[in-house]
């Protein structure tokens, strides 16, 4: 069977043939079956888990058609069930993508909250960072949107604020370069000390 066939499958959201599909071994799946990003893409449930469970299908690795992991993409398109599963089934909240960056950073950098607290609440390295030195601090500063809270919880978890980026810039530099002191909650004092 093609490819192409298997993706109508998908779009169509086509549990019971997937899943015949799979049970007669009529397909044969990569490990890296970009088609689990495929059904979190295009909201299909039904699809994405018969990929999940039945297929068997590996949760850590890049998809080259979006750069993304399945656990980032279902953080970007914020498809908050789809994370639920994958997490459950054991997808690494650690896993970089080709840029460096994690599904924290991803979570940071889009300020989605709900997120960003389910994925402190598993084994989470706060100090990995992407490949311009960027942290997961960093990240919420870069947000447009939601990094007070971002910010909040990443203090609270004992995120650095000192770490600094490829350029030198700690997350206090990089507010400061993009104009972003109030917004991301940093305080200004600019009375005089004697």
């Amino acid at each position: 069977m093609d490819q192409t066939r298997i993706e109508e499958i998908i779009n169509f959201d086509n549990e019971e043939e997937l899943n015949e599909l799979i049970k007669n071994k009529s397909i044969k799946f990569p490990k890296d079956s970009y088609l689990i990003n495929q059904a979190i893409q295009k909201d299909k449930p039904k699809c994405f888990h018969s990929l999940l469970e039945v297929a068997e299908i590996e949760l850590n690795f890049i998809d080259q058609k979006t750069n993304l992991s399945p656990l980032s993409l279902s953080i970007i398109t914020k498809k908050q069930s789809f994370f639920q599963d994958l997490l459950t089934k054991g997808a690494d909240p650690n896993f970089p993508n080709e840029k460096g960056r994690t599904p924290l950073m991803f979570a940071c950098l889009i300020g989605a909250k709900s997120f960003v607290e389910a994925l402190l609440r598993n084994k989470i390295n706060l100090s990995l960072k992407d490949r311009h030195g960027f942290t997961n601090v960093h990240m919420a500063v870069l947000a447009s949107s939601g990094t007070t809270n971002s910010l909040d919880m990443l203090y609270s978890k004992n995120a650095s604020l000192n770490e600094k980026d490829n350029q030198n810039r700690t997350p206090l530099h990089l507010a400061a370069y993009l104009g972003k002191f109030r917004a991301n909650g940093f305080q200004v004092n600019l009375e005089e000390t004697i």
